[in-house]
């Protein structure tokens, strides 16, 4: 497996290099600035070809040209002069070719490097082919002439012939029995990159997204349904222009569905949820309403007296809004008792103590959200599995703290808002009961009056 990139590099005007390479007294390159580095040609030469770099250099090649740099980059030059053209802009291009690391030896990569070079560009241009060693990742630089030696027309680096050069890239690869990565057609190098990230396990938003919009499809029918199960589960759905995009809790961006690959489009999602209608459903046994036989005897006496003295309900909610209305109380009595036990709990007496531990824990809550955020940031940078887990465990303890200081903070603020009325209402209690004892009061000491005449 081998990934090929070529690139332009821009380099000084001939007069003044040649006047500095005339010039061989000059060492002021302040006389100079243009060609501080020598020049262009000679600066990528020399980083393919030195051996004083921190890479090991293996082996060196020149096609139609001399394998040391000085000399190298003078025919280059001379080429261009021969030519009549212009030596300045684009002198020259620098392509590389990396292999996966254990997969090919230094020879090996050498050879499949002269050979790429001489099906790109022998026939009509000077390269040099260089192989290095780098941390035990094999890799080939190549350096071409941007004027052609045969008829003096500029090499153009465009997409054709990137394309090309993958191409032949690919095709040696399989010649010497090496892997070739797949390019699907109508994906950015960006999405390769995504899914091969996916290929290893780690995590992207773009995996996620899939992941929960399959689980969603399988359970609906509907689009209106769909979109409703997505945003329960905290997504955003918005149409800029004619492209729906969709943004889950969390990700700092939307994301195209036309972009997360086949099966995904606003079309495709129809297309499956309409799908949805033809598989087959379970099936379910009808539920009869068991019956129950009428009491009787003395056990019916039993329930009736009960009825009549009001142990047993005399109705039962029949209607839905009768049961949603249960529901909510029940849901405003399990509040209530959260937050008696949040006042108790945290020793809170006076409106001055909940406005204190409001502050505190509101704080806290900022302070554990930017810490959060920046483990986050560190997490996306991370490619070790291993190196990412003890980050991972750590956003999930802040997570659970941030998720338990959110409820607290919205105990507190209910608490607040209704702490008048409440105080209002017990006020009212003792009020009705202080009036209700008095009252009993009165009506013993004048039974005890009646009992004395």
């Amino acid at each position: 497996m081998a990934v090929t990139s070529i690139w332009a590099v821009h380099g000084d005007n001939v007069a003044t290099v040649m006047k500095y390479i005339a010039n061989q007294d000059k060492t002021d390159m302040g006389q100079f600035p243009a060609v501080a580095s020598f020049h262009a040609v000679n600066r990528v030469l020399q980083y393919g070809a030195d051996e004083m770099k921190t890479e090991q250099q293996l082996l060196v090649t020149g096609i139609l040209c001399d394998t040391k740099p000085e000399i190298a980059a003078r025919q280059f030059l001379s080429t261009k002069i021969h030519h009549g053209g212009k030596v300045g802009g684009i002198v020259c291009f620098h392509a590389y070719q990396s292999f996966k690391r254990g997969e090919v030896d230094g020879m090996t990569a050498h050879k499949i490097g002269v050979e790429l070079a001489k099906r790109m560009w022998g026939d009509r241009f000077e390269v040099m082919v260089s192989t290095h060693m780098n941390t035990g990742t094999v890799h080939n630089h190549f350096c071409l002439n941007s004027v052609s030696f045969a008829d003096g027309k500029k090499y153009y680096s465009g997409k054709a012939l990137n394309r090309k050069l993958r191409e032949v890239s690919d095709a040696l690869c399989r010649e010497y029995g090496l892997s070739v990565i797949a390019h699907p057609a109508g994906q950015t190098n960006r999405e390769i990159g995504n899914r091969h990230r996916e290929e290893n396990g780690l995590f992207t938003w773009r995996s996620q997204i899939k992941k929960d919009m399959d689980e969603a499809i399988a359970r609906n029918t509907v689009w209106r349904y769909f979109a409703d199960d997505l945003q329960s589960r905290g997504y955003t759905l918005e149409w800029r222009g004619k492209y729906l995009r969709i943004r889950p809790d969390g990700a700092g961006k939307f994301f195209r569905l036309d972009r997360l690959g086949e099966g995904y489009t606003v079309e495709d999602v129809r297309a499956r949820l309409e799908e949805n209608w033809s598989k087959p459903r379970p099936f379910f046994q009808p539920y009869h309403k068991p019956t129950h036989e009428k009491p009787r005897g003395l056990y019916a006496l039993y329930l009736h007296f009960c009825y009549l003295l009001g142990e047993l309900p005399k109705t039962y909610p029949k209607r839905e809004e009768d049961n949603a209305d249960l529901r909510e109380a029940a849901k405003r009595m399990k509040q209530y008792s959260a937050e008696a036990d949040l006042l108790g709990r945290n020793r809170i007496e006076t409106a001055g103590d909940l406005h204190d531990f409001t502050e505190r824990i509101s704080a806290e809550f900022e302070t554990l959200l930017k810490a959060r955020g920046k483990l986050r940031n560190r997490l996306r940078r991370m490619h070790d599995t291993e190196t990412m887990n003890p980050i991972r465990a750590e956003i999930s303890e802040l997570s659970e703290r941030i998720r338990t200081l959110r409820r607290e903070m919205v105990l507190c603020r209910d608490i607040a808002e209704r702490s008048d009325a409440v105080e209002a209402l017990v006020d009212r209690i003792e009020e009705i009961d202080t009036r209700a004892k008095a009252r009993a009061n009165e009506e013993s000491d004048l039974s005890d009056t009646k009992d004395s005449i």
